[in-house]
Protein backbone atom coordinates (compact mmCIF):
# COMPACT_ATOMS: atom_id res chain seq x y z
CA UNK A 1 0.00 0.00 0.00
CA UNK A 2 2.58 2.18 0.86
CA UNK A 3 4.65 1.76 -2.25
CA UNK A 4 1.47 2.56 -4.14
CA UNK A 5 0.69 6.01 -2.88
CA UNK A 6 4.86 6.57 -3.26
CA UNK A 7 4.42 5.70 -7.03
CA UNK A 8 0.66 7.64 -7.30
CA UNK A 9 2.52 10.68 -5.84
CA UNK A 10 5.77 10.34 -8.31
CA UNK A 11 2.90 10.09 -10.88
CA UNK A 12 1.39 13.64 -9.36
CA UNK A 13 4.58 14.79 -9.44
CA UNK A 14 5.73 14.28 -13.31
CA UNK A 15 2.27 15.57 -14.25
CA UNK A 16 2.70 18.42 -12.00
CA UNK A 17 6.20 19.27 -13.59
CA UNK A 18 4.82 18.15 -17.36
CA UNK A 19 1.74 20.78 -17.02
CA UNK A 20 4.36 23.75 -15.85
CA UNK A 21 6.65 22.67 -18.88
CA UNK A 22 4.12 22.95 -21.17
CA UNK A 23 2.43 25.88 -20.35
CA UNK A 24 5.55 27.47 -20.64
CA UNK A 25 6.04 26.16 -23.92
CA UNK A 26 2.65 27.18 -25.07
CA UNK A 27 3.18 30.73 -24.25
CA UNK A 28 6.55 30.89 -25.84
CA UNK A 29 5.57 29.26 -28.87
CA UNK A 30 5.48 31.82 -32.21
CA UNK A 31 1.74 32.21 -33.09
CA UNK A 32 2.36 32.78 -36.96
CA UNK A 33 3.24 28.77 -36.78
CA UNK A 34 -0.66 28.34 -36.24
CA UNK A 35 -2.94 28.42 -38.94
CA UNK A 36 -6.41 27.58 -37.42
CA UNK A 37 -7.55 27.33 -41.19
CA UNK A 38 -5.43 23.98 -41.67
CA UNK A 39 -4.90 20.57 -40.45
CA UNK A 40 -4.97 19.67 -37.77
CA UNK A 41 -6.75 22.63 -36.13
CA UNK A 42 -9.20 23.53 -38.94
CA UNK A 43 -13.07 22.05 -38.63
CA UNK A 44 -13.86 18.82 -40.40
CA UNK A 45 -16.92 18.06 -42.10
CA UNK A 46 -18.29 15.78 -39.31
CA UNK A 47 -17.65 19.14 -36.61
CA UNK A 48 -19.91 20.86 -38.35
CA UNK A 49 -18.35 24.20 -37.56
CA UNK A 50 -18.17 23.23 -33.96
CA UNK A 51 -21.79 22.60 -34.03
CA UNK A 52 -21.61 18.74 -32.83
CA UNK A 53 -20.11 19.42 -29.42
CA UNK A 54 -23.45 21.35 -28.89
CA UNK A 55 -24.93 17.45 -28.88
CA UNK A 56 -22.95 17.35 -25.41
CA UNK A 57 -23.92 20.81 -24.00
CA UNK A 58 -20.36 22.32 -24.47
CA UNK A 59 -22.40 25.76 -23.81
CA UNK A 60 -23.64 25.07 -20.56
CA UNK A 61 -20.03 23.54 -19.12
CA UNK A 62 -17.16 25.08 -21.16
CA UNK A 63 -16.82 28.26 -18.78
CA UNK A 64 -16.90 26.02 -15.56
CA UNK A 65 -13.44 24.22 -16.05
CA UNK A 66 -10.37 25.73 -15.35
CA UNK A 67 -8.79 28.24 -17.11
CA UNK A 68 -5.19 29.22 -16.55
CA UNK A 69 -5.49 32.56 -18.19
CA UNK A 70 -7.42 33.43 -15.26
CA UNK A 71 -3.99 32.71 -13.07
CA UNK A 72 -1.50 33.66 -15.44
CA UNK A 73 -2.04 37.28 -15.96
CA UNK A 74 0.32 37.67 -19.18
CA UNK A 75 -1.57 35.32 -20.95
CA UNK A 76 -3.78 36.62 -23.31
CA UNK A 77 -7.58 36.83 -22.29
CA UNK A 78 -10.22 34.34 -23.67
CA UNK A 79 -12.41 37.50 -24.03
CA UNK A 80 -13.26 39.37 -26.86
CA UNK A 81 -13.45 43.59 -26.34
CA UNK A 82 -16.82 44.64 -26.83
CA UNK A 83 -15.60 46.65 -29.63
CA UNK A 84 -13.40 43.84 -31.34
CA UNK A 85 -11.30 44.64 -34.23
CA UNK A 86 -10.71 41.11 -36.85
CA UNK A 87 -7.26 40.75 -35.83
CA UNK A 88 -8.28 40.12 -32.36
CA UNK A 89 -10.39 37.60 -33.33
CA UNK A 90 -8.04 36.05 -36.02
CA UNK A 91 -5.69 35.61 -32.69
CA UNK A 92 -7.80 34.28 -30.51
CA UNK A 93 -8.54 31.77 -32.99
CA UNK A 94 -4.48 31.16 -33.09
CA UNK A 95 -4.65 30.70 -29.55
CA UNK A 96 -6.99 28.26 -29.31
CA UNK A 97 -4.63 26.33 -32.23
CA UNK A 98 -2.01 26.49 -29.43
CA UNK A 99 -4.43 25.77 -26.44
CA UNK A 100 -5.43 22.71 -28.22
CA UNK A 101 -1.53 21.85 -29.06
CA UNK A 102 -0.80 21.71 -25.33
CA UNK A 103 -3.51 19.75 -24.46
CA UNK A 104 -2.83 17.27 -26.93
CA UNK A 105 0.94 17.42 -25.74
CA UNK A 106 -0.52 17.04 -21.69
CA UNK A 107 -2.94 13.97 -23.32
CA UNK A 108 -0.15 11.80 -24.72
CA UNK A 109 2.98 12.63 -21.91
CA UNK A 110 0.76 11.84 -19.51
CA UNK A 111 1.25 8.23 -20.57
CA UNK A 112 4.86 8.65 -19.16
CA UNK A 113 3.23 7.70 -15.73
CA UNK A 114 2.93 3.99 -17.24
CA UNK A 115 6.82 4.38 -16.21
CA UNK A 116 6.72 6.07 -13.91
CA UNK A 117 4.22 3.46 -12.04
CA UNK A 118 4.48 0.38 -13.82
CA UNK A 119 1.23 -1.35 -13.86
CA UNK A 120 -2.55 -1.14 -13.42
CA UNK A 121 -2.14 2.08 -11.41
CA UNK A 122 0.38 4.02 -13.82
CA UNK A 123 -2.16 3.11 -16.44
CA UNK A 124 -4.87 3.86 -14.83
CA UNK A 125 -3.87 7.07 -13.98
CA UNK A 126 -2.48 7.94 -17.80
CA UNK A 127 -6.19 7.46 -18.95
CA UNK A 128 -7.36 9.23 -16.03
CA UNK A 129 -5.20 12.24 -16.96
CA UNK A 130 -5.58 12.29 -20.54
CA UNK A 131 -9.47 12.08 -20.75
CA UNK A 132 -9.02 14.64 -18.43
CA UNK A 133 -7.67 16.58 -20.95
CA UNK A 134 -10.15 15.51 -23.65
CA UNK A 135 -13.05 18.94 -22.82
CA UNK A 136 -10.11 21.12 -22.98
CA UNK A 137 -9.62 19.82 -26.45
CA UNK A 138 -13.25 19.98 -27.61
CA UNK A 139 -13.69 23.70 -25.66
CA UNK A 140 -10.67 24.94 -28.59
CA UNK A 141 -12.57 23.12 -31.37
CA UNK A 142 -15.76 24.65 -30.56
CA UNK A 143 -14.79 27.76 -30.17
CA UNK A 144 -12.55 28.19 -32.72
CA UNK A 145 -14.77 28.11 -36.09
CA UNK A 146 -16.95 30.95 -33.72
CA UNK A 147 -14.03 32.99 -34.05
CA UNK A 148 -12.83 32.63 -37.60
CA UNK A 149 -16.44 33.55 -38.42
CA UNK A 150 -16.45 36.67 -36.08
CA UNK A 151 -13.09 37.80 -37.62
CA UNK A 152 -14.38 37.33 -40.96
CA UNK A 153 -17.24 39.36 -40.15
CA UNK A 154 -15.30 41.92 -38.88
CA UNK A 155 -13.16 42.20 -41.62
CA UNK A 156 -15.94 42.65 -44.28
CA UNK A 157 -17.23 45.14 -41.86
CA UNK A 158 -14.06 46.88 -41.28
CA UNK A 159 -13.27 46.55 -45.38
CA UNK A 160 -16.76 48.18 -45.96
CA UNK A 161 -16.22 51.04 -43.71
CA UNK A 162 -12.76 51.88 -44.89
CA UNK A 163 -14.54 52.29 -48.25
CA UNK A 164 -16.81 54.29 -47.02
CA UNK A 165 -13.96 56.39 -45.43
CA UNK A 166 -15.37 55.59 -41.85
CA UNK A 167 -14.44 54.18 -39.09
CA UNK A 168 -15.75 51.23 -37.32
CA UNK A 169 -16.30 52.76 -34.63
CA UNK A 170 -18.55 56.10 -36.71
CA UNK A 171 -20.60 52.59 -38.06
CA UNK A 172 -22.14 51.63 -34.69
Amino acid sequence: MRCSLIKFINCLVYLAILGLVSQAIGMSLPRKAFNPKRVPYRSYAWEKDGRIYEKIKIKKWKTKVPDVSRVVRSMLPKKIDSRPKSAQAEQMAKETCVAESVHVFLSVLGFGCIFVWRGVGGITVSVLYALGNVPFILIQRYNRPRQLELASLLKLQETKNANNGGSYESAQ
